[in-house]
C-alpha cells in the first residue's frame, strides 16, 4: 500500500505569545516620555522654578555648601547608582552576539538590538555627546548666586561650547535607559513588568535627586535626560523589527 502523497497539506503555526516583548512593549516609554515632556514644559513655564529647587539643596553657612549631596547614599549613587544600566548594555551585547550562532535566541534579537542602540544613541550620542559638551549651560554650584562665577541660564537657552555641561544629566540618561531591560520580560508577566519598570524608575530618580543635591545639575537637567532618554527608546522600539 502506497503511503499519502502530503505534499498539499498545509500546516499552520501559531504566533507564539508570552515570549519577549512584542511591538507595542516600548508603549510605556512613550507614556513616561510624554509625562517627562510635560512635566519639563513646565519647569520652564515657571520663572525661577529651577533656582528655587537647586536652593533647597544649598547650605550658604556651610563649609561645603552642597555637602548634603556628597553623604550616603547619595555619593554613592552617583558614584555606582548608572552601573547597572552599563551592565545590561553590555549584556545585551554579548546576547546579541551569542544569538548568532545560538538560534534558539533569535527571538530576542530585536529587543537586544533596541537596548544596545537605545543605550548608544541616548546617553552615549545625545546627551553626553551632543548636548553636554555644546549646549553651554553652567551647573549650579558654578552659578554666582551660589557662590560661583556664572549667570544662570534656563535651558532653552544654550551658551555655546565649554559654557556648562549642565543640560542634559548624563548619569541619569544612564541610569534610565536601565528601563529598556523590561522589554526582555515576556508581555504576559505583567505584573512583573511593571514592578521592575518601578525599580527602575524609584533608580533613575534616586540618582536625580543626588545630581541636584551635589550642585550638579538643575530640575531641567534630570528631567530631559530621563524624557529624553525614554523617547529614544520608545522610537527604537517601533522601529526595530520583532
Amino acid at each position: 500500500m502506497m503511503p499519502r502523497r502530503m505534499d498539499n497539506v498545509q500546516t499552520t503555526v501559531k504566533p507564539a505569545t508570552g515570549g519577549p516583548a512584542t511591538k507595542g512593549g516600548g508603549r510605556g516609554c512613550v507614556y513616561l516620555a510624554l509625562g517627562g515632556v510635560a512635566v519639563a514644559a513646565i519647569v520652564g513655564a515657571v520663572p525661577g522654578l529651577d533656582l528655587k529647587v537647586a536652593n533647597w539643596f544649598f547650605d550658604p553657612k556651610a563649609i561645603k555648601p552642597w555637602a548634603g549631596g556628597w553623604e550616603q547614599p547619595w555619593q554613592w549613587l552617583y558614584e555606582y547608582g548608572y552601573t547597572p544600566g552599563w551592565v545590561l548594555a553590555i549584556g545585551a551585547a554579548a546576547a546579541l552576539v551569542y544569538s548568532l550562532v545560538r538560534r534558539t535566541w533569535i527571538s530576542r534579537r530585536a529587543v537586544l538590538v533596541v537596548i544596545v542602540l537605545a543605550t548608544a544613541l541616548g546617553p552615549g550620542l545625545l546627551v553626553n555627546g551632543v548636548l553636554k559638551p555644546n549646549w553651554g549651560r553652567p551647573r549650579p554650584a558654578q552659578l554666582e548666586v551660589f557662590g560661583g562665577t556664572e549667570s544662570f541660564r534656563g535651558w532653552w537657552q544654550p551658551g555655546g561650547r565649554g559654557a556648562g555641561g549642565s543640560f542634559a544629566s548624563g548619569h541619569v540618561s544612564m541610569t534610565a535607559v536601565l528601563i529598556s531591560g523590561v522589554l526582555l520580560i515576556p508581555k504576559g508577566r505583567r505584573k512583573t513588568r511593571l514592578a521592575v519598570a518601578a525599580g527602575c524608575v524609584t533608580l533613575t530618580g534616586m540618582v536625580a535627586y543626588a545630581r541636584m543635591a551635589q550642585g550638579g545639575h538643575f530640575l531641567s537637567d534630570v528631567l530631559f535626560a530621563v524624557t529624553l532618554t525614554y523617547l529614544v527608546i520608545a522610537g527604537l522600539r517601533r522601529w526595530v523589527k520583532g
